[in-house]
């Protein structure tokens, strides 16, 4: 009998040590959200265009992934949030070239205008990135896009809540966890 207690009290250790490993990591995810912010989430904010006459603002993020071979540009993932009246919209997500110049000087009106395709008064729901000439592996990556009615930072919020709520039922399990193995050890 007490080599099947050992068992299965060796058996539980391992889940507790499970469970514990599982919250280590929700709290360094945690801990790399509120020290990183909306950069790490979509990387560098460079600025925002205003189109009056539309109505719509236009906030853009670039995360660099390489640059070019002839070296005058950087393919990047951008993120566009797209406001509407001063109310979130939608948002674009995709990968592209920008050329130095654009990226040195922040210069969003030019990606707006090359690089963010059905932007104009007509669009409704067809904004995309310009996807021109990007290498086959970021093929896969390139499109996404979606209405919204959040912020970035409300985005960035709910992911630290979501990580939150995880991590409180990660302490439950561990809590049960822990209560069962108490428990077992009581009866025999």
């Amino acid at each position: 009998m007490k080599q099947s207690v050992q068992t299965i009290t060796q058996s539980d250790e391992s889940s507790v040590q499970k469970i514990s490993e599982k919250i280590a990591s929700v709290d360094e995810a945690i801990a790399e959200y509120e020290s990183k912010g909306l950069v790490g989430l979509y990387g560098k904010e460079i600025g925002t265009a205003k189109l009056v006459r539309a109505d719509r603002t236009f906030r853009f993020f670039i995360e660099e992934i390489e640059s070019a071979k002839s070296g005058k540009a950087k393919l990047v993932k951008l993120s566009v949030y797209v406001e509407k009246s001063g109310k979130p919209f939608a948002k674009v997500e995709g990968v592209t070239y920008i050329p130095n110049f654009a990226l040195e000087s922040n210069d969003v009106y030019w990606i707006l205008n090359n690089k963010v395709e059905g932007s104009s008064d007509e669009w409704a729901n067809n904004i995309s990135i310009d996807d021109s000439y990007i290498p086959k592996k970021y093929v896969s990556y390139r499109q996404r896009y979606n209405n919204t009615k959040t912020t970035p930072e409300q985005t960035l919020q709910s992911c630290k809540e979501t990580f939150l709520k995880l991590r409180d039922s990660y302490v439950k399990e561990l809590i049960f966890e822990n209560g069962s193995v108490a428990k077992f050890l009581d009866l025999n």
